[in-house]
């Protein structure tokens, strides 16, 4: 007994090292106040969080609510520390969008949060790990109204694991689950989530359904387990894109501006008529 129990501390201790060879250097934050620490290449305005470079190596936790954090498109990842490169502890109202990760264990954690959108964001290669199974998002603990669309979710371990407590309310379309080698999806035996919008689900690249009359849309659901299929598999991949944000004043300007330019050409019109009389 003895023997065995010094075995699992040896392994224990082994996979453990990569978490505890990760300081406070590598830990960047949002504070709940606002402010950010750690890094100069997360820019704010307002309640959006922008970056503006390439961030490597390092861990974004976020414990501010309320706010938008778009990637820009910029590389987050080299990350082996058994959580995840983004993280979200305790906040709601929280949208994660244009973000490319690549190389971790976790490429986007959900800690006891709610009303959070996972939105555009392209996660690969989150295998950095021989016994935890690595996954693209993690989602644990009290987490509710999470919706995870048009996300590009391609050759890790595992797509979505979702562990530990329920969460009501996940909806997921429109992603594309592409050559995860292990699993795309682990969700608690008892739970279930949605997998479309009542019109379209995800593309799956192990599905193999056909499409009889053409819609893009396969005949047949695809089996994720025994609780969960998504009644609409798409037949090819979604273009991942998040929807840029307008301010309410932008989409004013852009329906005024038709009706702006129709008057001026009007009155210019009658002033030449004018003139010509």
């Amino acid at each position: 007994m003895k023997k065995l129990f010094c075995i699992f501390l040896i392994i224990f201790i082994f996979i453990s090292l990569p978490s505890l060879a990760i300081g406070q250097e590598n830990l960047i934050y949002i504070k709940e106040n606002g402010t950010v620490e750690g890094t100069d290449k997360i820019q704010r305005d307002g309640a959006i969080y922008t970056l503006t470079k390439a961030i490597l190596g390092k861990r974004v936790i976020v414990e501010k609510s309320s706010i938008t954090i778009d990637g820009n498109g910029a590389l987050l990842g080299n990350y082996n520390g058994f959580e995840g490169v983004i993280t979200l502890n305790n906040v709601k109202n929280v949208v994660i969008k244009n973000c490319l990760i690549k190389n971790c264990v976790y490429g986007i954690e959900l800690n006891s949060s709610s009303d959070i959108t996972i939105l555009g964001n392209k996660i690969s290669e989150a295998d950095m790990s021989m016994f935890w199974p690595a996954a693209a998002i993690h989602i644990m603990y009290e987490t509710s109204n999470i919706n995870l669309i048009g996300n590009d979710i391609t050759n890790n371990k595992w797509g979505i694991i979702h562990c530990i407590e329920e969460s009501p309310n996940l909806v997921i379309h429109h992603n594309n689950f592409v050559e995860n080698y292990e699993k795309d999806v682990s969700i608690l035996p008892e739970f279930s989530a949605t997998w479309d919008d009542g019109k379209e689900g995800n593309y799956w690249s192990k599905y193999n359904g056909a499409d009889s009359n053409g819609d893009g849309i396969g005949d047949t659901p695809y089996s994720i387990d025994d609780n969960n299929q998504d009644n609409y598999p798409l037949m090819q991949p979604v273009e991942t894109q998040a929807i840029p944000e307008f301010s309410s004043l932008i989409f004013v300007l852009l329906l005024l501006f038709p009706a702006i330019f129709g008057i001026i050409i009007r009155i210019r019109l009658k002033g030449r008529i004018n003139e010509e009389n």
